[in-house]
């Protein structure tokens, strides 16, 4: 049996902590279990650097700008001493459950929280509260990939070559992990300046000494995206309304069980 935290009142993230003994199980019962971290915000009090990088500053919009800005505000001009404790304990269970032989992947639960950094500040947490670097990104990469039954999250023959090359270790520098300098995609290398490159227009703002790739340029840098990309015929519909999708989470909810 497969089963997910998922409602409220179990994971990780949205409570101070799941169940006591939901790590318990997991060598035995295929346990699967996303790990929530909401709180690894209470970490944008020592370090901000994410939420400064030039690669959110151009391609946050203005409103979520501010929505970051103010989380980055509470966590450093108010008592973070429950935070801090609510975090420690929900990176321990997730530490038994790892240790235990649980498949754990990241999870944000992007848009709700900052897109794209929240991950980031997870990994963070995971390391700083007693996972190893290895630990930590394999929930990010190669476990993501076994959950989802996808050739995702490792470098071997037959699966998708999406890479991304980062200046400095993540094994011994979880933080390194945010230093993306290029990627590989579809068979394509691209650099951070490339892949930035459409999201341009003609407001500018000058950062003395940052760069969109996060080193010292002092060079003025756009922050305006071009026109929408057309309507996805997808988006015709919800995706949870899909039929396929309905049948599916019955699976997922241990109707079958």
């Amino acid at each position: 049996m497969r089963c997910t935290e998922r409602s409220p009142t179990s994971r990780p993230g949205w409570v101070s902590t799941s169940w006591p003994d939901s790590p318990r199980p997991a060598p035995t019962a295929d346990l699967a279990r996303a790990a929530t971290l909401f709180v690894s915000s209470t970490l944008y009090r020592d370090d901000t650097y994410l939420a400064t990088d030039p690669r959110v500053t151009r391609l946050y919009p203005l409103w979520r700008q501010a929505a970051l800005t103010s989380t980055v505000t509470t966590a450093q001009t108010t008592d973070q001493t429950v935070q801090r404790d609510n975090l420690a304990n929900q990176v321990r269970q997730v530490k038994e459950m790892v240790r235990g032989g649980g498949l754990v992947t990241s999870g944000t639960d992007s848009p709700i929280d900052h897109l794209a950094i929240s991950t980031h500040m997870n990994l963070r947490a995971m390391v700083l509260y007693g996972l190893t670097a290895q630990e930590a990104l394999v929930t990010a990469t190669s476990n993501s990939g076994a959950f989802l039954g996808e050739k995702l999250g490792r470098i071997a023959p037959g699966w998708f070559a999406d890479l991304s090359i980062v200046d400095g270790n993540p094994l011994t520098n979880i933080e390194d992990a945010a230093n993306v300098s290029s990627v590989v995609t579809s068979g394509r290398h691209l650099t951070v300046d490339q892949l930035l490159a459409p999201y341009a227009g003609p407001t500018e703002t000058t950062v003395a000494g940052s760069s969109t790739s996060g080193r010292s340029s002092g060079q003025p840098r756009r922050n305006r995206v071009l026109a929408p990309v057309p309507t996805h015929p997808s988006a015709k519909a919800f995706w949870w309304n899909d039929a396929e999708v309905l049948e599916s989470a019955k699976e997922s909810c241990c109707q079958t069980h």
